[in-house]
C-alpha cells in the first residue's frame, strides 16, 4: 500500500534538473502536465492530490502552479536514507530503521538497490511494531504528520 507523490518531470525522467523556483510559472505548469500524463500512461492513474518538490524545493509560485493544477497538498519528509547515491541495500535499510518514527515520511526512490532493501526495511518496521501506510490513511487516522503540509497560498 503505497502511493507516490509528484515529483516533476525533469527530475524523474530526464538527464537535466529542473530547479522549479526559478522556473517560469508557465514552466511549471509544463513540468506538471507531463509528468502526470507520464504518469497516466505508465500505471493508469495520477500523483493527485499530493506533490512532493523535488528536493524539498519550493515557494509560493510552486505551491500556486501545483494549486492550478490540482495538487491541494505539498509534504515532505522526515526520514532521507539518501539511497540515491547507492549505498548499497543493507545501509538504505539500516538508515530508514534508525530514523522512523510513528508518523514518518519516508523518501525512496525507484532504484535497484532501494527495491532490495524494502523486505528488509518491511521486517524492521513489524519489529518496531509500525506499519507502512499511505499517505491518505496516515492523514486519516489523524496521526501528527512529522513534516506538516504546506497549504496553497492563495
Amino acid at each position: 500500500a503505497y502511493e507516490i507523490p509528484k515529483r516533476d518531470w525533469s527530475s524523474d525522467v530526464c538527464s537535466s534538473d529542473l530547479n522549479l523556483r526559478s522556473a517560469s510559472s508557465w514552466r511549471i505548469l509544463d513540468e506538471l502536465d507531463r509528468t502526470t500524463r507520464s504518469w497516466w500512461s505508465v500505471a493508469g492513474v495520477t500523483p493527485l492530490p499530493y506533490f512532493r518538490p523535488p528536493y524539498g524545493d519550493f515557494d509560493a509560485d510552486v505551491l500556486r502552479a501545483t494549486g492550478l493544477r490540482g495538487y491541494a497538498d505539498c509534504f515532505l519528509w522526515d526520514v532521507d536514507p539518501s539511497d540515491w547515491t547507492d549505498p548499497g541495500p543493507g545501509t538504505i535499510a539500516a538508515r530508514v530503521l534508525d530514523r522512523v518514527r510513528p508518523g514518518s515520511i519516508v523518501l525512496l526512490h525507484v532504484k535497484p538497490q532501494t527495491a532490495a532493501a524494502l523486505p528488509a526495511i518491511l521486517r524492521g518496521l513489524r519489529k518496531l511494531d509500525l506499519e507502512p501506510v499511505t499517505l491518505t490513511e496516515l492523514l486519516a487516522a489523524g496521526a501528527p504528520v512529522t513534516t506538516g503540509t504546506v497549504g496553497l497560498p492563495y
